[in-house]
């Protein structure tokens, strides 16, 4: 590494690593009278920063996390990457080797397909236009493997020995073994960029690894701990190094022309290469004498030697290398244009951008700096009630359990409209009924009714929704990422999580208003229903959280789901709206989960690491199922998710947001608005078998 980078780096380092270096006498060797750690030991050989005064870090925090300072006076990229992307989700999405949205590796059948180079560096770091030099925890950001966040850096730093047991490890000496590619990533955020980084993330190329070994590292408390590294080198010389500075020449190194020499340790037997300017040293972390030079070494000054950093490998076996740029996704004769693969991200073929799946109808690039206008549609085959069936019956003969109550979950089974009807009591904190659920399981003859779940779901197949997917965290970083599902927003805006659009009733396809009619009515029978089973129970319920009352919905949010989607657990407890929540399944079957808070006194705590409670409640979501939710302290206490099995879900959940609670007067009178139903969509309800049969049997006579 070259000085002016280890002296950005360090100054990154402030708040817990002194960057002032201190020479360390010779050690003479004795017989300790207690035993010392090995480690304490070699520290005392290798010079190491000690702790950083506290009036240094207020300024050393100021510059620690911003890409362009780290990069300030270096010069533009020599060439272009052939593939980019602006943020790490549109990488992961398009670029089949690199799939890991966090963290370093992306693996698959513990073979490392891709690595990504972002975050903080080791001070052993290099970058040349043929190698790369790095620890295999690549980025100090990332949680986990013997690292602990220091608070005042929001950094992580090494606490322990890395193990030769970490997965990790295991994954990269797989590879080395077998002699496979590597796809190579570069963030904008990693400070041995030898020039400016012309996009946050950049696709390098394919590199082989080389070299493992293990060195000393620096630790949080000033001690020494072990850790990996890893040496890549670029497969194919010929293509450009474009992370290379404008201006710089390009090496000319044959394979041969320099070998790293070395020789095995005395002590442990492993043959270790020469890789330092300062001499043999053994490289093995097990040995005794891992690491000991015999003489003071400042470990931030090592430097690679010139045979080990010039060393060129044949790679000819490795050739021709595996295309980076996946083909765009086409339909064909069996295909319906929901499935897993049409939601995956695409290259950009006119600009190399990364781009997701944005919108329902297709991919457009997401190359705004540049402006590039490419899409790419492909068209939709209707997914039919047949297949829609054949999925149903495909999840029920699975061996997984489905459905399940727990015991503190009062539940009973009672009917209504041709429905058979689920009914769920949940206990709030408090001790007293806090929500009931009802779910209205409908019927294949309630699905074929006019205006009923088939011509619904049918319709709604061949109608433009406006479904699109949006921002669910960190939106418009380098670290955005979308909803797994598609939604759009119509009647009074809708303010939860996720920003989605909104569009008022009046503006609404003829399909929202009537799947709005259906949960309009489905909600006041669902209410009744609940009543009556409070009343049963004879449990008190709380009156703060159930109002038994309907009110009519002024908002519907309209969800589509490709295969592979979901929506993970959440609530609807916006202080907007009101006790009730009806949802209406359409298509593929879906398995719905509710479980308690974490930081409640209900439930379970399952075997997960996050403490998460175990679910209480479990059952599946067929075509044309009404869940009806009436309770505010369901949302308050319990979270719930939704897990399709199938390529193709819509799910519309109406909701009453109530105006009241709108402090700003223009927002509020836009919810007013936009709120406002058309007169007559009641008629389009199709209410259940029963009182259609009534109406049909009327109309004969």
């Amino acid at each position: 590494m070259n000085r002016p980078t280890l002296k950005r780096e360090m100054s990154q380092l402030g708040p817990i690593l002194n960057t002032k270096r201190r020479q360390v006498e010779v050690v003479v060797e004795v017989e300790p009278a207690l035993p010392i750690d090995q480690n304490q030991e070699a520290a005392s050989e290798l010079s190491i920063p000690v702790q950083q005064p506290e009036d240094t870090v207020e300024t050393v925090q100021n510059t620690s996390h911003n890409d362009s300072d780290i990069h300030t006076g270096k010069s533009p990229a020599c060439g272009r990457p052939l593939v980019f992307a602006d943020k790490r989700a549109q990488l992961a999405n398009a670029l089949p080797f690199n799939r890991n949205h966090e963290g370093c590796f992306h693996t698959q059948d513990n073979i490392v397909k891709g690595m990504m180079l972002d975050g903080l560096a080791s001070s052993h770091d290099m970058m040349t236009e043929s190698i790369i030099i790095t620890t295999i925890q690549l980025t100090l950001l990332h949680r986990g493997g013997g690292r602990v966040l220091d608070a005042a850096s929001g950094r992580m730093f090494r606490t322990k020995s890395q193990d030769s047991d970490c997965r990790k490890y295991k994954c990269v000496m797989s590879t080395f073994e077998k002699k496979l590619p590597i796809s190579i990533v570069i963030g904008s955020k990693n400070p041995n960029y030898p020039a400016r980084p012309p996009r946050p993330f950049c696709f390098m190329g394919f590199f082989q690894i080389t070299d493992i070994w293990a060195e000393k590292t620096g630790a949080i408390d000033g001690s020494l701990v072990s850790e990996y590294m890893v040496r890549l080198e670029k497969i194919d010389p010929a293509v450009l190094s474009w992370w290379m500075p404008d201006g710089h020449k390009p090496e000319q190194i044959p394979v041969g022309a320099y070998v790293c020499d070395g020789k095995s340790c005395d002590s442990c037997g492993t043959y270790s290469k020469t890789i330092y300017t300062e001499g043999w040293v053994c490289l093995s972390m097990t040995c005794n004498e891992h690491f000991r030079f015999g003489r003071p070494i400042i470990l931030d000054e090592l430097k690679y030697n010139d045979a080990f950093r010039y060393e060129r490998h044949d790679a000819q076996g490795l050739l021709p290398l595996p295309a980076v740029i996946p083909a765009l996704p086409i339909a064909n004769q069996t295909s319906y244009g929901t499935e897993a693969e049409f939601k995956t991200g695409i290259v950009c073929p006119h600009c190399g951008q990364c781009s997701r799946r944005v919108y329902w109808w297709g991919w457009a690039c997401e190359n705004a700096t540049e402006g590039c206008n490419f899409k790419h549609i492909v068209s939709f085959t209707n997914f039919p009630l047949t297949a829609v069936k054949e999925e149903h019956i495909a999840l029920r003969s699975s061996r997984a359990q489905l459905e399940s109550t727990d015991q503190s979950i009062l539940h009973k089974m009672t009917s209504g409209a041709g429905y058979p009807i689920e009914m769920y009591a949940l206990p709030s904190s408090e001790g007293l009924i806090g929500g009931v659920v009802a779910v209205f399981c409908a019927t294949p003859e309630t699905c074929s009714l006019p205006n009923g779940p088939d011509n619904l779901y049918l319709a709604m197949q061949n109608e433009d929704l406006k479904l699109r997917r949006n921002p669910a965290r960190a939106k418009g970083s380098r670290r955005e990422e979308l909803t797994s599902h598609f939604a759009f927003n119509y009647g009074a805006f809708y303010k939860f999580g996720v920003f989605v659009d909104s569009v008022g009733f009046k503006h609404a396809p003829d399909i929202i208003r009537a799947c709005l009619a259906q949960l309009d009515w489905a909600q006041s029978l669902g209410i009744t229903h609940a009543s009556e089973f409070i009343q049963e129970l004879g449990t008190d319920y709380s009156r703060e959280s159930m109002s038994l009352t309907s009110e009519k919905f002024n908002e519907l949010l309209a969800l589509g789901y490709f295969e592979g989607s979901k929506i993970s657990y959440h609530d609807d407890g916006e202080k907007e709206l009101g006790p009730t929540v009806a949802t209406l399944s359409l298509g593929s079957p879906a398995v719905m989960h509710f479980r308690p808070k974490r930081k409640t006194n209900l439930g379970q705590v399952g075997s997960g690491k996050k403490g998460n409670k175990d679910h209480v409640i479990s059952f599946v979501l067929n075509h044309g199922d009404i869940v009806i939710m009436h309770g505010n302290h369901i949302h308050r206490d319990y979270e719930h998710e939704v897990i399709p099995k199938g390529k193709l879900r819509f799910a519309l959940t109406a909701r009453f947001v109530r105006p009241s609670s709108i402090t700003d007067v223009d927002e509020r009178t836009r919810a007013i608005e936009n709120g406002e139903v058309p007169e007559g969509i009641e008629k389009t309800a199709y209410k259940g078998h029963e009182e259609v049969a009534a109406a049909v049997s009327n109309s004969s006579a």
